[in-house]
């Protein structure tokens, strides 16, 4: 099992090994040292803040649940980020299937100077069309592009090949792309 970084004194692989065991305070660390990579992951896929946190809350409950059929084949970022993924697809599926606003509300920049303006109207054009891809294909280009993680840690936490991936980032971003480029074709209007 790999150790994982610096962010807490004890090494990942020990913390996993005390919390598999059943210790509630190593699992606490894990969460710590975790929990903003995976809102990170929860926040790309699921769009709106609050069911960002509802997921992350809920992926930690299940890893504490599955924790003992940890075996460490792969690290335990890239377990807990198939988790994740996993919860947030599930509640952007539900969510879809209720017929919910999927797009987060936006600050408004009534005030603000032109190019904050077009900033913004751009942001909305990305965030709409990444609420319009299928949610394989955005959870492929959240765990790439917002959290960085490689093509085979991808494959790893989505459980696909690597062709799989690589296909999956290219159609969300050419989907990013035509959007952005229709926009700015029609003067910037969203």
């Amino acid at each position: 099992m790999r150790k994982e970084g610096p962010e807490d004194a004890t090494p990942v692989d020990e913390l996993v090994d005390r919390a598999r065991a059943g210790d509630v305070s190593a699992f606490e660390a894990l969460m710590r040292v975790h929990y903003g990579r995976v809102l990170g992951v929860t926040r790309g896929i699921c769009g709106r803040d609050s069911d960002a946190e509802d997921a992350a809350q809920d992926t930690f409950v299940r890893a504490w649940r599955a924790l003992p059929g940890f075996r460490g084949d792969s690290a335990f970022s890239t377990w807990l980020y198939r988790i994740a993924t996993n919860v947030s697809l599930t509640l952007v599926t539900r969510r879809r299937e209720a017929a919910t606003d999927v797009i987060p509300e936006q600050p408004t920049v009534a005030d603000a100077p032109e190019e904050r303006m077009l900033d913004a109207e751009r942001l909305t054009v990305v965030r709409r069309t990444l609420d319009g891809l299928s949610p394989d294909a955005r959870a492929a280009f959240v765990l790439r592009e917002l959290e960085g993680l490689t093509y085979d840690e991808i494959a790893e936490a989505l459980d696909i090949t690597l062709s799989a991936v690589k296909s999956r980032i290219f159609r969300a971003r050419q989907a990013i792309a035509d959007a952005l480029r229709d926009h700015d074709r029609v003067g910037g209007a969203p």
